[in-house]
C-alpha cells in the first residue's frame, strides 16, 4: 500500500499548454520520488460557464470537454493507468502533434494507437460523462474554491496542502519570457485564432527550461 504522503492528484484538461509541461514534469518526478499520481479530470469549459470569455477560448474549451469524456470513458474500463496513458496520447497528439482532439477521426487515432476500442470516441458527444468530470473538480473545488483553473496538485492522498501551479517558461536561445495564452497550434486552434486578437504563445515544441512558480498555495 502506497503510503498517504506519496500520493499526489494531478487535475488537467487537455488544451491546456502548461498543464501537459507540468505533467511531463510531475511523471519525472514521480518516478525519481516512487509518487503514485492520481489523474483527474478537470473542464476548462465547465469551469468558466458562466464567465464572460473570448469565443477562441470558448471553442478550445469545447474541444477539450470532448477529449475529457474519452478520458472518463477511458478510466471507467482502465483505471488510473489508463487515464494517465491516454493523457499522454492525447497530449503528444495536440500539443506536438499540432492535432485536434475533439474529431471523431483523431479520437480514434488516439485510441487505436493506445490499443483501446475506438468505439470509446463515441463518448466525446455524450455528456453523461460529464458526470465523472464533475465528480472529479467537486473534489477540487471544495479544496481550493470555485476560482482556480489548472494544471492543480494536491498533497498527500487529497488530504494535504493544493498548488496552482504558474510558470514562466524561457526560450532555450533568447531566454526571453514567453507571452502567456491559450492558442493552440492544432486546425482548430489555427481557425478559432485567426481573427481575434487574443494573445499567441508558441506551441510546447519550442519551450524549454520551466521554471515553476507555485503561485496558489491552498
Amino acid at each position: 500500500m502506497v503510503p498517504q504522503k506519496d500520493i499526489v492528484d494531478f487535475y488537467w484538461d487537455p488544451v491546456c499548454p502548461w498543464c501537459w509541461i507540468t505533467s511531463r514534469w510531475m511523471i519525472d518526478v514521480g518516478h525519481q520520488k516512487q509518487i503514485r499520481v492520481n489523474w483527474k479530470l478537470f473542464s476548462l469549459k465547465i469551469i468558466n460557464a458562466a464567465r464572460n470569455i473570448p469565443e477562441p477560448y470558448k471553442m478550445l474549451h469545447e474541444m477539450g470537454l470532448k477529449a475529457l469524456r474519452v478520458a472518463a470513458a477511458v478510466r471507467k474500463s482502465y483505471g488510473n493507468n489508463g487515464l494517465a496513458k491516454i493523457y499522454t496520447l492525447m497530449g503528444a497528439h495536440y500539443h506536438h502533434d499540432e492535432e485536434d482532439l475533439d474529431t471523431p477521426e483523431d479520437l480514434e487515432k488516439i485510441l487505436q494507437t493506445g490499443g483501446y476500442p475506438t468505439r470509446l470516441a463515441n463518448a466525446a458527444t455524450d455528456p453523461a460523462w460529464d458526470n465523472m468530470i464533475r465528480a472529479d473538480m467537486d473534489q477540487a473545488l471544495a479544496k481550493v474554491g470555485k476560482d482556480v483553473g489548472v494544471p492543480l496538485i494536491v498533497l498527500d492522498g487529497a488530504t494535504g496542502r493544493a498548488f496552482l501551479v504558474r510558470f514562466a517558461a524561457r526560450r532555450r536561445r533568447e531566454k526571453q519570457p514567453l507571452p502567456y495564452g491559450m492558442r493552440s497550434s492544432s486546425p482548430a486552434g489555427r481557425r478559432a485564432f485567426t481573427s481575434s486578437n487574443a494573445p499567441v504563445r508558441p506551441s510546447p515544441n519550442s519551450v524549454h527550461d520551466p521554471e515553476f512558480k507555485w503561485s496558489s498555495v491552498f
